[in-house]
């Protein structure tokens, strides 16, 4: 290697080793978007360690420094994951896996061995398996569009942000609502953003009882939460039973203060829960847009449908002075 070499080869680790650390917002970008993001730890670690075992080579020729490298790097890779936060970015395991996988995979790469090589190519392609899988179960929901939630599918808790509560999978998602240490809500993580051709979306649930439980709806188009009286948030009072919850695109529009809502690209959409009806639960069925036009709240019970809209303040539905809070920006 010569001098010119070794210089850029100097050159290329600094830059790399500052790109785990420079400020970037892709934690605001889709599933996909993350994943495959994260899995570049692999490869920015695995052209670390052979840069960083092919100088040592050319300083100390003689000795492998394979494994010396690869311990000293793989000891790092947790440090500069800790000293994320202190540059804007966000510090995650799955980060420190990537990173750990990208020494092992680099350290393999360079050893002489061509079976070794084989190997550390195989354990980089293999790493792949999570960002593939979640691009092909993004596929899926986009696929399925109208339709943004069954909670049938075997990813569906991917797709979800969730905040307190205990869930699990019994005839669709059984939430237990929790009143510590976060309030019990579910945020949609990523889904097709244009309603624009919207008539009606729809939520099926069950409350489970013992009594009424109270859920709420948020929607919004802002990137960064706005505040809940001026985008659309709306509480509903339900018995126990078998409920549809449906929103109009009348009262999608009509509901938002300031400025109206931007049909075209809805942000955010979640189910909020109240830590006063801790220990109550609601089985989660489906969540779709459709063009049906139906009732604001129908209960099937008993061969009727009945429709709910009550508030603890009289039969119509309106915004109380202190809402759940609304889910923490990216």
């Amino acid at each position: 290697m010569t001098g010119s070499h070794l210089r850029r080869t100097f050159i290329a680790l600094v830059a790399l080793t500052l790109a785990l650390l420079v400020p970037l917002p892709f934690r605001a970008g889709s599933r996909v978007a993350i994943a495959w993001w994260d899995f570049t730890h692999v490869p920015v670690m695995a052209a670390i360690a052979i840069g960083v075992i092919c100088l040592m080579r050319h300083h100390r020729p003689g000795h492998t420094w394979t494994l010396p490298v690869a311990l000293v790097l793989a000891l790092l890779v947790p440090v500069f994951e800790c000293a994320q936060p202190l540059f804007g970015r966000d510090a995650a395991w799955a980060d420190v896996a990537y990173g750990w996988i990208g020494v092992l995979v680099g350290a393999w790469f360079a050893a002489p061995s061509t079976r070794m090589r084989i190997a550390g190519i195989a354990l980089g392609a293999a790493a792949t398996v999570i960002p593939v899988i979640i691009t092909l179960d993004m596929a899926d929901q986009r696929a399925r569009f109208p339709v943004l939630s069954r909670f049938d599918a075997p990813l569906e808790a991917w797709r979800w942000r969730i905040t307190g509560g205990h869930i699990r999978r019994d005839d669709g998602w059984k939430v237990v609502i929790t009143e510590q240490p976060e309030f019990t809500a579910l945020f949609l993580r990523d889904f097709p953003r244009d309603w624009s051709a919207m008539d009606r979306l729809s939520l099926r649930l069950d409350a489970l009882g013992p009594g009424p439980v109270a859920v709420w709806i948020r929607i919004d188009d802002g990137r960064h939460a706005p505040k809940y009286h001026e985008r659309f948030q709306r509480r509903y009072l339900l018995p126990p039973g078998p409920h549809t919850i449906s929103i109009s695109r009348e009262e999608l529009l009509d509901e938002v203060r300031g400025v109206p809502l931007n049909l075209k690209r809805i942000r955010e959409f979640g189910i909020f829960f109240e830590q006063r009806d801790a220990g109550r639960a609601v089985r989660l069925r489906s969540v779709e847009l459709n063009p049906a036009a139906r009732r604001s709240i129908s209960a099937e019970s008993a061969g009727r449908s009945l429709v709910f809209a009550l508030s603890d303040h009289g039969p119509l539905i309106g915004t109380p002075k202190q809402p759940p809070p609304t889910s923490p920006s990216d």
